[in-house]
């Protein structure tokens, strides 16, 4: 079913698993499908067209906002944590112009300038250290550099998270008093409260709300 069109910018989020052909395939395939089945689901109401995997390790859709496609991109990152997946992705976050219908079941047979610019920044962030990259095609310079600063500082907290982490800040995450944390973990109280403070979780919530509060600025 396609949605009636009206030309305008549109949220366009692609995103891709980093060094996929290196991971084991069916595993990380199944994986990776339920995954975006999870976001789909728990996002439903944010998404104008659906994450669809388009190229076996990589999705694309179309959100309702900004703000909403940002959200999912922590979803993303979160999931992945939670799920002790074993993966890196990089996501690209494009406000553009769709020229045809908005596909509601599929992020398919779609076309525009926005969908161009994203596959293009895509790309060239995998020549990047930068896993996140947001683009606008009649960009405010400054809020824009702000907002990709700010990605910066996201991925450096959550790519210094180890695989033996994860545990741990699926648990402090969820659940952000670090007594009951201490309880979920097994752990004494002091333990949960070290590990909290030393994986920087506190430094995480905040970068998250401060990347929300920079998106919902006027320019």
């Amino acid at each position: 079913m396609h949605l009636f069109y009206k030309k305008m910018n549109y949220p366009i989020l692609m995103a891709d698993i980093i060094q996929s052909r290196q991971q084991e395939g069916s595993g990380l395939m199944e994986a990776f499908k339920k995954l975006v089945m999870q976001l789909n689901q728990s996002h439903r109401h944010a998404l104008l067209s659906p994450l669809t995997i388009t190229l076996g390790d990589e999705f694309q859709g179309v959100a309702k906002d900004l703000s909403a496609a940002l959200q999912i991109v922590f979803a993303c990152e979160e999931g992945i944590i939670q799920q002790q997946l074993g993966i890196q992705m990089r996501f690209v976050l494009v406000h553009g112009p769709i020229d045809t219908a908005i596909n509601e079941e599929r992020a398919h047979e779609m076309l525009g300038a926005g969908l161009t610019l994203a596959r293009q920044q895509l790309n060239l962030l995998k020549k990047n250290p930068s896993r996140f990259r947001m683009q606008f095609t009649e960009p405010a310079q400054p809020k824009e550099n702000a907002l990709n600063n700010g990605l910066f500082l996201y991925q450096s907290l959550v790519d210094a998270w180890k695989p033996k982490d994860w545990p741990a800040v699926s648990v402090l995450l969820q659940e952000p008093d670090y007594k009951l944390a201490a309880e979920l973990l097994q752990i004494d109280k002091s333990s949960a409260w070290r590990r909290k403070k030393s994986l920087n979780i506190e430094a995480y919530v905040r970068c998250k709300e401060l990347l929300m509060y920079l998106l919902k600025t006027e320019n």
